[in-house]
């Protein structure tokens, strides 16, 4: 069995002599800003590494079925595996043209795209901001109109963060039309982005594993302050909730709930969702992610629990 791994952006965290065995070969597929983040002793646990300067998916389609091809593997005996939100597109579009088993992109992409995400659960009894994708053509050609059009929607203060983006990057709240205006301007040539209704209240990560499309562990962080605020000079920081405990609970079955309105879900995978916990007692729905939670929560939880959810997270893509 060959597992290729995929890696563009984002550092691992994990130890790969946990997940190498001399019964399959695992194959590293990475940008070199990914490569730049390994430890040269983690290099002796992979069978061959191979770095592209172009991240495509027409790139790692050749490149994988090239290997096939030298190695005389067929497609069902190989996985592509991957814990990067910046190529977890790429690896599902890349499974759906080799016919590799895994989750294909009609899956991946309503855990990627945050407005798609949020249009999946429109119609469901999940609260989600109210929202708007950023139209920059419609603010070039009368940017008062348009400003004012959002404040009569969404009112101040405002949210802002990519479609496609990670970790807050990104990220602003906005509290007024000059703000609004400014931000505006910046972003004039963009159209990742989108406006949301600022939630307040107190920010969690809820993380699960998932085996067979069944959930087989859940459990929540609760954060210091949400990650934008690191840009007003708040430090970024979270605490692993006991277990049982009524947020424990709570954010455990608000999870399962989007889950169950998500349809179709990854079958093998950890699954990471940011949400707000309201003054009312309310969750509302921030986002979710088919990958384990980044930062240092993989090492938080092998502390308290005993499970390191990224490597996890590797293990069920992988099948073991």
């Amino acid at each position: 069995m060959m597992y290729f791994v995929l890696q563009n952006v984002m550092a691992f965290r994990v130890d790969w002599q946990h997940l190498a065995s001399p019964a399959y070969k695992l194959l590293l597929i990475a940008s070199a800003q990914a490569l730049a983040s390994l430890p040269n002793e983690q290099y002796q646990y992979f069978y061959k590494i191979i770095a592209v300067q172009n991240f495509s998916v027409d790139i790692i389609v050749e490149v994988i079925r090239k290997i096939l091809l030298e190695e005389d593997i067929s497609v069902k005996s190989c996985r592509i595996v991957t814990n990067d939100e910046y190529a977890n597109e790429v690896a599902a579009h890349t499974r759906q043209i080799l016919g590799i088993d895994g989750e294909y992109i009609h899956i991946i992409k309503k855990f990627r795209n945050k407005i798609t995400m949020k249009e999946t659960l429109r119609n469901s009894c999940v609260r989600i901001p109210r929202y708007i994708r950023f139209d920059n053509n419609q603010y070039k050609k009368q940017a008062d109109i348009y400003i004012d059009n959002i404040k009569k929607e969404l009112g101040y203060p405002l949210f802002v963060k990519p479609v496609d983006a990670a970790g807050s990057e990104f990220a602003q709240k906005i509290d007024n039309d000059c703000a609004f205006r400014d931000w505006c301007e910046k972003n004039q040539d963009s159209d990742r982005f989108e406006i949301d209704e600022f939630i307040s209240g107190t920010f969690y990560n809820t993380d699960a594993l998932i085996e067979n499309k069944e959930i087989i562990f859940t459990r929540s962080c609760k954060h210091i302050y949400p990650n934008y605020e690191f840009m007003l000079g708040k430090p970024i920081g979270s605490v692993v909730l006991r277990e049982g405990s009524h947020e424990d609970n709570l954010l455990s079955a608000f999870l399962r709930q989007v889950l169950a309105d998500m349809g179709e879900i990854p079958a093998n995978s950890a699954i990471n969702l940011d949400c707000y916990i309201t003054e009312a007692g309310e969750p509302v729905f921030i986002e979710i992610a088919a990958r384990a939670q980044g930062g240092m929560a993989s090492q938080l939880y092998e502390r308290h629990v005993g499970i390191h959810i990224e490597e996890a997270h590797f293990l069920l893509q992988m099948g073991l």
